[in-house]
């Protein structure tokens, strides 16, 4: 079974780098662009990792 990681950054074009680098180690991802976003997904699935952006913007009180 393949590891599912999820790559939690506010810069599409790191997502999109991080994404093929995990693909071509044949691992599964799902990405998140924001706290509320990577929020849902770990309620919705199980990873066996997470690549966090440590300078992610914070939104606290923030509404979508």
């Amino acid at each position: 079974m393949k590891p599912l990681a999820l790559i939690v950054d506010d810069d599409p074009s790191i997502r999109e780098a991080l994404g093929d680098r995990l693909d071509s180690l044949g691992h599964h991802f799902h990405t998140a662009d924001s706290q509320k976003e990577a929020r849902e997904r770990l309620d919705d699935s199980a990873y066996a990792y997470i690549l966090l952006d440590l300078e992610l913007p914070v939104r606290l009180g923030r509404r979508p």
